[in-house]
């Protein structure tokens, strides 16, 4: 039985890179290959002019002007991180490939995933890596499936990391942060590990369970139905119990929904956990020294933030205008709060 992975590589080279290797998976993958997605493909608004100064961020296709994503103040951590979340045009379309990705798979657009009860949602600077990375390429579908499996069934896990970064050692001076909880006692093909990882950055390759592609899926379209203003009406899936944020601008979306707490997070929130190597805390690595995405080549040059996102970084400059943003946003949270 092989397992769905959806890819879109940027450009060629990355696409031959991944050929190569997930090739040697042979038919242990049943492979869906979106079109590239880049920046270009993208418009970003941010209409102050006509809406205020507290107008959201959306995100919009350049041909069709459909509304893709809409973020309401304070716009995600852009006082924090201002090359981060939507403050990176690569991002954005990084985005917007998950996103096509657990539309496809929600909807069973493909052949691949007509009956699947997992997929493998891989970026394009994944890579196995011999020696490190356990087993072999020709059999790391097989475990992949077969650690999902063991994840979903035994520990109600809806989504298994395989390509991170962070992680915090295991029983480091005692970090209550630290990946610590083995899900498994026995280990699976190459020594391969199920890890319970509290806390850990970047999710560049992951399997999801439908029935989470299907609330992400649902909770993205109400999001847009409401132009971001849902909080009280969904539950943030994204972010969970051993989950990733990233891609972060996802993160910064999502949290216009709830966040569940406590025994109530099993209602729809994500529940993760890692596949690691045996001697490491991932089993593929991504290649950190090359961006996801290449910038915005409209521009002349290699900018890689829209035109509205450089004005808006440069107003929430202003600690005035960014206390009011962030008293706007806990306004929208507190309103969903109290209709629960």
């Amino acid at each position: 039985m092989s397992l769905a992975v959806f890819t879109s590589p940027s450009t060629p080279e990355r696409g031959a890179r991944m050929d190569e290797w997930l090739g040697a998976g042979g038919s242990g993958w049943c492979h869906v290959r979106l079109p590239p997605i880049h920046p270009e493909s993208f418009d970003v608004e941010w209409n102050d002019a006509a809406e205020g100064r507290l107008a959201p961020v959306r995100v919009l296709n350049r041909t069709s002007r459909a509304r893709l994503i809409t973020m309401q103040p304070p716009w995600g951590r852009l006082d924090r991180d201002a090359e981060g979340g939507i403050g990176s045009a690569h991002k954005v379309a990084c985005t917007m490939y998950h996103v096509l990705a657990l539309e496809c798979f929600a909807a069973r657009c493909h052949p691949c995933v007509a009956h699947a009860r997992f997929a493998a949602v891989f970026e394009d600077d994944a890579v196995f890596v011999p020696g490190t990375s356990p087993g072999t390429a020709a059999g790391f579908p097989a475990l992949a499936a077969a650690a999902a499996a063991a994840a979903f069934d035994a520990h109600g896990v809806n989504k298994l990391h395989l390509a991170v970064q962070k992680v915090k050692a295991e029983g480091r001076n005692g970090s209550p942060n630290a990946c610590t909880r083995l899900l498994e006692t026995t280990s699976f093909a190459g020594g391969a590990r199920l890890l319970r990882c509290p806390k850990f950055s970047d999710s560049h390759a992951y399997v999801i369970e439908h029935s989470q592609a299907v609330r992400v899926v649902t909770a993205y379209r109400l999001l847009l139905e409401r132009d971001g203003r849902a909080s009280g009406e969904c539950v943030n899936p994204w972010y969970g119990d051993g989950c990733a944020t990233d891609p972060g601008v996802l993160a910064a979306y999502f949290k216009q929904c709830d966040q569940l707490k406590g025994r109530r997070r099993s209602n729809g929130s994500c529940r993760g956990a890692l596949l690691a190597s045996a001697g490491d805390t991932w089993s593929l690595r991504h290649e950190k020294k090359q961006k996801y995405r290449v910038g915005l080549a409209s521009t002349g040059t290699n900018v890689n933030v829209y035109p509205a996102i450089v004005r808006l970084r440069a107003a929430v400059s202003n600690e005035t205008f960014l206390a009011e943003a962030r008293r706007a946003g806990h306004a929208l949270a507190g309103r969903g709060a109290r209709s629960q």
